[in-house]
């Protein structure tokens, strides 16, 4: 993410700072639990904004590449899990409907309302974002339907990688990515890249992340 010659610091700043008061304004400080169709996809608009603004601020320190690796590691743990819950129950499940007119589906979800879900970090100061209000404002907005794909991560059983350790299912930080440079080393699990590329997180907001679970749904499927 390249910031634009007049994109100073400053005016990033300045800028995430007018794009949260805003958000927060519409959505009674970030408690609102529902809104309008109309602010509804304003707000959506200006959460892209936001992650745009906040990638665009940042800086890749030591710390915060300690903290993707960490998270890193974590996350690929969990997607470990999902996919091992989902062949077992993907097995139970074969034992009741015998007619195999079933499916599996795992989930890797983030929750931003339990407490600690939020990791605070040493530079916090510097993005000048409240991360738990709007973090909570974005949630809103997915059960609205506001914005897209709420899950991280997303597996049926019939998807399920047989050989999970040879990094099939693992991605690249691309190059279009902020401070790719210093980050691009990384293998990242498919969450990561699912919350960057397909959410409106920025990765300030994912390196803040701290809670996440599994999910693991049979549905029976009806034939014609």
């Amino acid at each position: 993410m390249k910031k634009l010659f007049y994109e100073t610091e400053e005016f990033l700043k300045e800028k995430v700072e007018k794009i949260e008061s805003e958000i927060l304004a519409l959505t009674d400080d970030g408690s609102a639990c529902c809104v309008s169709d109309d602010k509804g996809a304003y707000l959506a608009k200006l959460i892209e904004e936001r992650k745009d603004t906040l990638d665009a601020l940042f800086q890749a320190t030591p710390n915060e590449v300690m903290r993707m690796d960490k998270l890193n590691d974590q996350l690929k743990a969990i997607t470990r899990q999902m996919h091992e819950r989902v062949a077992i129950v993907n097995e139970d499940a074969a034992k009741i409907f015998v007619d195999g007119n079933f499916e599996v589906e795992g989930r890797l979800n983030y929750n931003p309302n339990a407490a600690g879900a939020i990791l605070q970090m040493e530079n916090d100061d510097y993005f000048g974002s409240n991360f738990a209000k709007i973090h909570q404002v974005i949630d809103m907005l997915f059960i609205q339907g506001y914005l897209p794909i709420k899950c991280a991560d997303y597996i049926r059983a019939s998807d399920l990688v047989n050989d999970f350790d040879n990094g099939n299912w693992e991605t690249a930080y691309e190059d279009w990515q902020p401070q790719a440079d210093k980050l691009k080393y990384i293998n990242i699990c498919f969450a990561i890249h699912s919350l960057n590329t397909y959410h409106p997180y920025s990765i300030p907001d994912i390196l803040r992340m701290n809670n996440f679970d599994i999910t693991v749904t049979v549905k029976q499927v009806a034939t014609m």
